[in-house]
């Protein structure tokens, strides 16, 4: 029987006393197994057809006939294992929940960051606009002044002209800036200037 799988042995061979007493001690233990489990206990039970008590490591008992009887250590343990584990799952619960607070901090600082992010975009967007306008007005501005220097210059040509009392038209056809009066010309292009009067009262190109 000690060599079955699961049997830790013979109750009395396992316990010892003075002996004077082994006597009663093998009237008493002497037909009690001990087996590991209860698995290792209904095994044995079976195979010797029930004629012996036989007594789990847990305090379980499968009594001769078949009958079974839960030792005080088997109704505690199953406390004893929800004890513990109610206080694994309260650890790991605790661990759990750290984590998550860990983690709602790392998304409001990343929800933070993220709208900077957006208003230092949106500024960067408007100040863009501001550039482009800027320099929309600018080379407006400039285009004028370019105008209005050529229109300077026209002018103070057509000023210096009128000072100098001569002036060019196109198609050889000079004008007097004093009088007015057009005369006939070369087809040159020249530049004619009044020097006076000949005798009979006409204005004498240079």
């Amino acid at each position: 029987m000690e060599d079955c799988p699961g049997v830790v042995g013979i109750a009395g061979k396992l316990c010892t006393c003075d002996e004077q007493y082994n006597g009663i001690l093998h009237s008493l233990l002497g037909r009690i197994v001990v087996a590991e489990d209860l698995d290792a206990a209904t095994a044995v039970a079976r195979r010797y057809r029930y004629r012996f008590r036989i007594v789990t490591l847990d305090g379980q008992v499968v009594n001769t006939g078949g009958s079974l009887t839960g030792g005080s250590l088997a109704r505690n343990s199953g406390l004893l294992s929800r004890a513990s584990d109610i206080e694994r799952i309260r650890a790991q619960a605790d661990q759990l929940r750290e984590k998550a607070e860990e983690a709602a901090a790392a998304l409001r600082s990343a929800n933070e960051e993220a709208s900077a992010a957006e208003a230092a975009l949106a500024g960067a967007r408007g100040e863009l606009a501001t550039a482009q306008e800027e320099r929309i007005r600018i080379e407006a501005e400039h285009d004028r002044a370019k105008a209005d220097r050529r229109n300077d210059c026209g002018r103070s040509c057509i000023l210096s002209a009128g000072k100098s009392g001569c002036f060019r038209t196109s198609g050889g056809t000079a004008r007097c800036a004093k009088t007015g009066r057009a005369k006939a010309g070369r087809n040159d292009d020249r530049d004619f200037r009044v020097t006076g009067k000949d005798e009979r009262g006409q204005f004498q190109p240079q």
